[in-house]
């Protein structure tokens, strides 16, 4: 899995609410500290976007809406609460584990990553240092137009 890879995992057992059900992530970025394990930060997607229409219970919530028309490999709009699920961190060994659960979907191309990272660095609910490393691994990978923490 590389930084702006996105995945349908079946069954998604990290389910914070319900039934275990398939989810779309979009890794966020990696980074591997000598003598450990690679990991990666993984966001989930939601399409129940009703409720961040006005009026809906989560209205507020800082959010990047990912539009079908943009990113064409998505079956519907959907959306990104960086509240609910900011990224989420994943040792490799978890992904391997259940690798025969995910499927790759697409790599998210750069204007709409470029927003994606841009609206998470603006949401204030990550860490400067997360924030940071993230930066650089899409950097790395051949985002552009990141801005800095």
């Amino acid at each position: 899995m590389n930084p702006g890879d996105v995945v349908r995992w079946e069954s998604y057992p990290f389910q914070k609410e319900g039934i275990a059900k398939p989810r779309w992530l979009i890794c966020m970025g990696s980074m591997k500290i000598f003598g450990q394990e690679r990991q990666f930060f993984l966001t989930t997607t939601t399409t129940k976007t009703t409720y961040y229409e006005p009026g809906g219970k989560r209205e507020t919530n800082p959010k990047y809406v990912i539009k079908k028309a943009a990113v064409s490999f998505f079956e519907m709009d959907c959306l990104v609460d960086f509240l609910m699920n900011e990224p989420r961190q994943f040792p490799e060994s978890a992904l391997t584990k259940h690798q025969q659960f995910i499927e790759f979907k697409g790599k998210m191309p750069n204007e709409p990553m470029r927003e994606l990272f841009n609206a998470l660095v603006r949401a204030d609910v990550v860490n400067k240092k997360m924030l940071q490393i993230l930066r650089q691994s899409l950097l790395d990978t051949g985002y552009t137009g990141l801005a800095k923490p």
